[in-house]
């Protein structure tokens, strides 16, 4: 894994989008982006996916952060996000949402 600044062009940028606008019923997804990074580094269990890859010898991918989010621009927001990261060449996953 490595720092967002030292992605190169066909890497993997994982963004979190903290937003529970859209959420019908119970807030929380907005808490999610921080969750799962903070349960994938806990060191309670590996990074091995379900097919064998051992997320941790990897350098093709990265944590971008959160995206700065403000209602009622969250749309908008989320596009220049992610269009940013797609503009540098790398392939975006985002988490939450």
């Amino acid at each position: 894994m490595k720092n967002i600044e030292n992605l190169k062009t066909g890497d993997v940028a994982v963004v979190g989008i903290p937003s529970d606008a859209n959420s019908s019923f119970m807030r929380g997804p907005a808490l999610a982006p921080a969750r799962i990074r903070q349960v994938l580094l806990a060191g309670s269990a590996n990074m091995t996916t379900e097919l064998g890859l051992d997320l941790e010898q990897h350098d093709d991918w990265g944590f971008a952060g959160d995206l700065a989010l403000t209602v009622p621009d969250a749309d908008t927001q989320i596009e220049a996000g992610i269009s940013g990261l797609l503009d540098q060449g790398l392939r975006v996953v985002s988490l939450g949402g």
